[in-house]
């Protein structure tokens, strides 16, 4: 009997569209997610800003009111008023949704791996696109770390002391995962995939200059994130995930995203049989669009363009911007960033800025 949804790929994308349908306790048909693996392990950390009435959707392990931006030089803080900084674990999603599957006798896990499109009504491609149809990539590797002793961090480090490279900019990230454990992560975005290992030794450096060695490595965690792709993807059916372009071209965001559209289409598909395919808003396409432009063009201003958009905004303002959530907030980063280097990227002049 051929599945009603079928889901290619148990990732993030997948295994919570599938968690999504299972809050329904009847469905229209059975529901198979197609995933090689066979066991998960604790290899993400999901950040997102969200509202308190979101926290059930977005079930966030850890929660920060503060968060800054720094160049060599300068550094911001910011806080929310509305909004706070929320952090999930890979391992906290996947058994959650790993638990829904187990428990709704219409859905089903398969280990597998499909050489081609499955037979079903409904057909979802979660399968991570490949690296070389990336414009741009967002490079990471972190490690979770615990002290010996609190690290009286009150604010995430979002993007600490950016750099420009020779291909991009490279920051640090740094999220406090309770009193005495932290996230440290290197990211670098490129014009092509950076080295995990030269990633691993500015972490390693950061940690030991900080901490000298008065800690230990709990686990670690790397990928590449693509930063806008080049064109359409070749999907089984509706791409989701990275693949459908849910990760933010700018920022890289994606687990809030992702979640709203999975609960959205589950809801679609059992009341309508049908859904739409994610779509970002043309205003946001236009300005990621600009944003990767300088980002490939013009790096060496990009440590100074990202701290003075978040110098000139509100918490508030600067986190739905980077979630994407409200056009309003569009306007806002319209005014806030610096006026000369956008200008002259919206008409290609990028020599003069």
């Amino acid at each position: 009997m051929a599945a009603w949804t079928h889901i290619v790929g148990g990732g993030l994308s997948g295994l919570t569209l599938a968690a999504a349908l299972a809050r329904h306790e009847r469905l229209p048909g059975p529901v198979v997610v197609s995933e090689p693996r066979a066991a998960f392990a604790n290899d993400r950390t999901f950040g997102f800003w969200f509202r308190e009435g979101e926290r059930a959707l977005l079930a966030p392990e850890y929660e920060i009111a503060a968060w800054s931006i720094s160049t060599a030089t300068s550094e911001t803080q910011m806080r929310g008023r509305l909004l706070k900084y929320g952090v999930r674990t890979a391992r906290s999603v996947y058994e959650a949704a790993l638990r829904a599957i187990d428990r709704h006798p219409q859905i089903s896990l398969r280990q597998e791996r499909l050489a081609q499109k499955p037979d079903a009504r409904h057909v979802f491609d979660s399968r991570p696109p490949a690296s070389d149809t990336f414009r741009l990539c967002q490079s990471f590797a972190g490690v979770e770390i615990e002290l010996a002793r609190p690290h009286q961090m009150t604010a995430v480090r979002l993007m600490h002391q950016i750099t420009a490279t020779d291909s991009g900019i490279r920051f640090l990230y740094v999220v406090p995962l309770g009193p005495r454990r932290a996230l440290i992560e290197h990211t670098e975005f490129t014009t092509r995939p950076a080295e995990f290992a030269r990633l691993e030794r500015h972490n390693l450096a950061w940690i030991q200059a900080h901490y000298g060695q008065d800690y230990a490595c709990l686990r670690a965690e790397r990928a590449h994130i693509p930063m806008g792709l080049k064109g359409p993807q070749c999907a089984w059916g509706l791409p989701i995930g990275a693949r459908g372009q849910m990760t933010r071209a700018a920022t890289g965001y994606g687990y809030a995203t992702i979640s709203r559209w999975c609960r959205a289409a589950a809801r679609a598909l059992v009341e309508r049989d049908r859904c739409r395919p994610f779509a970002t808003a043309p205003v946001f396409r236009r300005m990621d669009a600009l944003f990767l432009g300088l980002l490939e063009r013009r790096p060496d201003v990009m440590p100074g363009v990202l701290f003075k958009l978040a110098k000139n905004m509100s918490g508030d303002a600067f986190a739905d911007f980077m979630m994407q959530t409200r056009l309003r907030d569009a306007a806002r980063v319209i005014f806030a960033a610096p006026m000369k280097p956008f200008a002259l990227a919206l008409f290609g002049q990028y020599r003069w800025i």
